[in-house]
């Protein structure tokens, strides 16, 4: 399944959760805040859904807290960052092995 394909499952995905509209979350710095545009952007043309944009939140630490407290439903997050700064495990030389750690 090429990568558009596959954004446009994940967010029709959660435009179809219980919270209503997709809250789409963006850490402190312009990449983030292209990121959750384009999450938004992709929202929109394939859910048809008007997403709840909250930029400039601050690090993954608080990213990934508003994640696991229900008051985000996506944001972008490098697998390596998210494994050792969120999950708390330590590097993986395999970056397979990083990907399937962190997409659980």
């Amino acid at each position: 399944m090429d990568r558009r394909k596959a954004l446009a499952l994940s967010v029709t995905a959660l435009a179809c959760g219980p919270a209503g509209r997709v809250r789409i979350g963006g850490k402190n710095f312009v990449e983030q805040d292209i990121l959750a545009n384009l999450i938004g952007l992709a929202t929109m043309r394939f859910a048809r859904e008007t997403p709840d944009l909250r930029l400039r939140l601050g690090g993954s630490f608080l990213a990934h807290q508003a994640i696991t407290n229900g008051e985000l439903d996506v944001y972008a997050e490098y697998s390596g960052t998210a494994l050792t700064a969120c999950l708390k495990l330590p590097m993986e030389k395999s970056r397979e092995r990083v990907y399937e750690t962190v997409r659980r």
